[in-house]
């Protein structure tokens, strides 16, 4: 059985686990390190700057997206990439949910000389709830959707939120 889940600019079908790459409970990929906990399969995909990773034991799933700058970024730089990632986030999100979507505020810290902004949201028609982060460093910005088919909204932006108090940017050799 098939499911699709539209998520803004990437459309991504559950495949059953077994044809896909198990991925250990740590994982490293794309120049971020993160832990989303629990067995996770990774999709095969030809995009070298996406990668799609989903649950075995829960209709769950996270997009990463790469995007590498040409230029060192300062402060302001990994700033001003962030706020129009996310602006290019959120517009998706409405377009994909036919503008029927609520947004949590926005967060906004600096980690280990990384800008990052989070947020949750649910689209009010399916009541489907997702969590957001995007995060911009010296060279490379990422965006990461984490999406679920059946968690209650409360409770899965706070599984959102521990997953993304682990991610970082991965040691470069």
């Amino acid at each position: 059985m098939y499911r699709t889940i539209a998520s803004a600019a990437v459309i991504a079908v559950f495949i059953p686990a077994a044809w896909a790459a198990d991925s250990p409970a740590k994982t490293t990929d794309l120049g971020l390190a993160f832990e989303p906990g629990g067995a996770w399969s990774k999709l095969q995909r030809d995009d070298p700057e996406l990668a799609i990773y989903r649950a075995r034991d829960v209709p769950e799933q996270i997009t990463l997206r790469i995007f590498k700058s040409n230029k060192r970024m300062d402060s302001r730089a990994r700033r001003d990439t962030v706020d129009a990632l996310i602006e290019h986030r959120q517009a998706a999100e409405r377009r994909d949910m036919d503008g029927n979507v609520t947004f949590q505020p926005v967060k906004i810290t600096e980690r280990n000389a990384l800008t990052i902004a989070t947020y949750c949201g649910v689209d009010r028609t399916s009541g489907r709830p997702f969590a957001a982060m995007v995060l911009a460093s010296q060279d490379s910005a990422w965006t990461i959707f984490y999406e679920t088919l059946e968690a209650s909204a409360p409770t899965f932006c706070s599984r959102g939120e521990r997953l993304f108090a682990t991610v970082r940017e991965a040691k470069k050799a």
